[in-house]
């Protein structure tokens, strides 16, 4: 396909995306048509999957989907876009970092 940037990646970063998107991404959202998602549909599901996977975790999965509606939108396969991606996963990272918190003993 002329016109595509070709990816200049590690195999273990490529592997790491596949296996996001085969994992959390394409079970919830792969047999979904782009235009019928919602924000509220993907806030909650990015808050399921920050209540049991870490934060990096959460931001490539969400970076998947949001990347294949920013494609879809490019495309004109979708006119519009009000979804708020980036505080979403900020979010829901955020959530999962203070929930992960525990003390630290102190010198006994």
């Amino acid at each position: 396909m002329a016109g595509r940037k070709k990816t200049k990646a590690k195999p273990s970063y490529i592997e790491t995306l596949e296996r996001a998107w085969r994992v959390h991404v394409a079970p919830k959202w792969g047999m979904r048509e782009v235009q019928s998602i919602t924000h509220d549909e993907v806030q909650v599901w990015v808050s399921a999957l920050a209540e049991s996977k870490s934060a990096s975790v959460v931001l490539r999965a969400e970076g998947i989907l949001r990347a294949l509606l920013a494609k879809a939108k490019a495309d004109k396969c979708i006119t519009r876009q009000s979804m708020r991606w980036s505080r979403i996963a900020q979010e829901a990272s955020q959530e999962a970092r203070v929930s992960d918190h525990r003390p630290i003993a102190g010198p006994g």
